[in-house]
């Protein structure tokens, strides 16, 4: 996730969702013992999509197909 963001979101599985999600206050071991990445988060891939996924009006299915041979993007000034 590096040449993304400094920081790695944690995914859960379902279980751990539904106990994190739950209404009932959580203490701090709780919530640590909840706070797993889920085992297939590891075997994610990354590809490059539209940038139309950066505006909240946009909400379609191209939305997630990979961008192919995308042209490199040059600073402007």
């Amino acid at each position: 996730m590096a040449p993304v963001h400094d920081r790695m979101p944690v995914v859960l599985d379902d279980e751990r969702a539904r106990a994190w999600l739950t209404h009932e206050p959580l203490d701090g071991k709780a919530a640590l013992d909840i706070l797993v990445p889920a085992e297939d988060a590891l075997t994610w891939t990354m590809d490059e999509v539209s940038r139309r996924v950066g505006n909240v009006r946009n909400d379609d299915p191209s939305l997630v197909v990979p961008v192919v041979d995308a042209p490199t993007e040059v600073p402007l000034g």
